[in-house]
């Protein structure tokens, strides 16, 4: 018992002295991106974002126009040449969301992450859209 009590605190002590480690969600840096999606389309604002803290992320949609309709918008994980979407962090958000947090979850690995927004009608069953959207997002990341 005794020696696990000593490797917990040698990992506890070692973890704390390196950099990077968990941000309070008060001091997350916040980053708003725009873009424009078409019918059918995916849109992947740029550039990535550089989280190079552990935490806690969100992401808001702030403006939709013309609005009235309903996009997809995912979380991933940039690669170089677009937005690997990360399973679970996914949904479908309309003009009823404007302003509200649409995405949250655990930063568990540093790196560049991305924001795609998508005409949701092929993943979740929306309508399709007619026409394009303007669109800002708001992402606040460690």
């Amino acid at each position: 018992m005794a020696q696990r009590l000593a490797l917990a605190l040698l990992i506890a002590v070692a973890a704390s002295s390196c950099g990077g480690g968990p941000v309070d969600p008060s001091k997350n840096v916040t980053e708003p991106r725009s873009g424009t999606l078409q019918p059918l389309g995916i849109s992947v604002p740029t550039p990535p974002f550089t989280v190079s803290n552990l935490g806690e992320f969100t992401v808001s949609m702030t403006a939709l126009s013309p609005g009235n309709v309903f996009v997809g918008i995912g979380w991933g994980q940039w690669n170089g040449n677009g937005c690997g979407l990360i399973a679970g962090q996914t949904n479908v958000v309309g003009t009823a969301n404007i302003g509200r947090t649409v995405l949250s979850g655990q930063i568990f690995i540093k790196g560049d992450y991305c924001v795609a927004v998508f005409d949701a009608s092929s993943t979740f069953g929306a309508p399709p859209l007619t026409t394009a959207q303007n669109y800002t997002v708001q992402v606040s990341h460690p």
